[in-house]
């Protein structure tokens, strides 16, 4: 038998650990006498390590397995399962959950792994349930790409996944949802959507959870170049007789607060000019299709009593003054109820 040097002790401590957690042996068994005794009579030159030595040495063998299931995770290219239990202890105060992960890998092969038994604290309400499962979910950066989640029977976890989806619901699987619609257009449907996203990160910002508060940062200077192109977006909404300045007036409200009317009126006059711009170009290309009919027309010797063109120009050009353009109009018309919004066809109308 060769000599027990400095790799034997450290391979024995190694397995000592991984014989615990196979086990779930308690931490306090290699300050038993009758261990101590059984692993002297198998080396002599083996010191049993304390407690806190041992409980070192089996965090070591944690974060090495966590990092291998991190890289396999971050691998997957496939949707994540989740599956939760929780229970307490026979005085109702000491909870315990369990959070694990299912997905298929890239060779068709089941993967579950645990990735949290976590404590959780009293009292075991709808809140806290939350904050433990979400505070998993943000540390294995595996928020965005879940398929399902399976919890227990309850009632307080019922809310929890009601909540746990708002918490979520900023993600870019709503945007994507909604962007991906084929049977119509999309641009009046986008402001409603962008301005729910902004509102859910300000939300996240303002929550007790660091991790949250981290990945609510990082969603907004990302969606600032989203929010930059607002005006555009918010001119074909007011184009959607559902909505018109209406739903612009009911976001603004709650992104902007004290100077609401400031950046609807800023929207407003985006639209106008934006019509004065369209209006100019139809009228040049008006004038260049009069001017080439003009030139093949002959004298005014030979035109008639009924030309009256002269005259339509005048009464049109005089009423442009005094009537209201076809914009403030449609401004002044109520909003259409939304009723079978589903199948309303904003270019039909």
């Amino acid at each position: 038998m060769g000599q027990f040097d400095k790799t034997h002790e450290t391979n024995a401590k190694t397995e000592l650990a991984n014989m615990i957690i196979m086990h779930e042996y308690p931490l306090s068994m290699v300050e038993h006498l009758g261990f101590k005794r059984y692993s002297k009579a198998l080396q002599p030159s083996f010191k049993v390590p304390c407690r806190n030595t041992i409980k070192k040495e089996i965090m070591k063998i944690f974060e090495f397995e966590k990092e291998k299931t991190m890289k396999l995770i971050q691998m997957n290219t496939n949707r994540i399962a989740i599956t939760t239990d929780m229970w307490t202890a026979s005085n109702q105060k000491n909870g315990f959950m369990t959070i694990t992960s299912h997905f298929i890998d890239d060779f068709w092969n089941l993967q579950s792994r645990l990735l949290r038994f976590v404590y959780v604290p009293c009292p075991h309400d709808v809140d806290t349930l939350h904050r433990v499962l979400m505070e998993c979910l943000y540390s294995w950066n595996i928020h965005h790409n879940l398929s399902t989640l399976t919890v227990d029977n309850c009632t307080t976890n019922d809310a929890m996944i009601d909540l746990l989806l708002v918490t979520l619901r900023w993600s870019s699987l709503l945007a994507t949802e909604i962007l991906s619609g084929t049977k119509y257009p999309t641009a009046n449907l986008l402001f409603p959507k962008i301005c729910q996203i902004k509102l859910a990160i300000s939300k996240r910002l303002q929550s007790d959870i660091s991790e949250v508060v981290e990945m609510a940062k990082k969603m907004e200077e990302k969606f600032e170049k989203y929010w930059g192109v607002i005006g555009t977006v918010a001119v074909a909404t007011i184009l959607d007789p559902r909505y018109k300045l209406k739903l612009i007036e009911f976001y603004f409200k709650q992104v902007y607060l004290r100077r609401v009317a400031l950046e609807v009126d800023r929207v407003k006059k985006f639209a106008y000019d934006l019509v004065k711009e369209y209006s100019s170009c139809a009228i040049s290309h008006a004038f260049e299709n009069s001017s080439l009919i003009e030139s093949t027309r002959p004298s005014d010797n030979d035109l008639g009593d009924d030309d009256m063109d002269a005259y339509d120009a005048f009464v049109s050009g005089s009423s442009k003054d005094t009537d209201k353009s076809d914009l403030e109009r449609y401004f002044d018309e109520t909003v259409l109820l939304r009723v079978n919004d589903k199948e309303f066809d904003v270019l039909y109308w």
